[in-house]
């Protein structure tokens, strides 16, 4: 979950989408962890291999819309999570639509390995799909940043830019003579017998 936490705040560069998108996923993974303990599965080779994929499964569809929210052109939540739901919306449903389809093909199969899989599949994408849309939009609808709060472009990175970009042009001015105020003659000396 760190590392997931640690991506979004570099791919949407907002740490309060961050915390709720974490949030989200880290909802849907123990959505499917406890529904593998309701089922009676005990933790093996192929519940760790499950676990593993169930993490990557989760991320999608919460990372799709939180980063289509902190690019909108708007600034108050309501018409930023409209924006975001209007262009990725029906991408994320279908997405989901398809891998439930191709999880659906695993439950007759007769090894254990994908037998487990498809409900594996088929429990993740549901919880994600649940806790993206349901969830994870709900609460930025109501409770998400606005204009800059939360963006660490704006807070950080920008003034860190600005004073660096300061400093460059600052180190690049050439040195004044105090008592005439012209440059180093010895520096113009050393640089033309170069």
């Amino acid at each position: 979950m760190i590392f997931a936490f640690i991506v979004l705040v570099i791919s949407t560069l907002n740490i309060v989408i961050a915390i709720y998108a974490t949030s989200a996923i880290g909802s849907i993974v123990l959505s499917v962890i406890g529904l593998m303990e309701v089922l009676g599965w005990k933790l093996g080779t192929i519940e760790s291999i499950a676990i593993v994929i169930l993490i990557g499964f989760s991320v999608d569809y919460a990372v799709h819309l939180a980063n289509h929210y902190v690019e909108s052109i708007y600034d108050d939540r309501y018409r930023r999570i409209q924006e975001a739901l209007a262009a990725i919306g029906i991408s994320i449903f279908s997405g989901a639509i398809t891998t439930i389809g191709s999880g659906f093909f695993l439950f007759f199969a007769t090894i254990v390995f994908f037998s487990k899989f498809a409900v594996l599949i088929t429990a993740t994408i549901f919880f994600s799909l649940s806790y993206s849309i349901c969830y994870f939009v709900c609460l930025i609808h109501v409770i998400g940043p606005q204009k800059k709060c939360g963006d660490l472009k704006y807070y950080i990175i920008d003034p860190c830019m600005k004073k660096f970009k300061q400093w460059i042009k600052n180190c690049r001015k050439p040195k004044e003579d105090a008592n005439t105020g012209q440059a180093d003659k010895n520096e113009e000396q050393e640089d033309s017998s170069l």
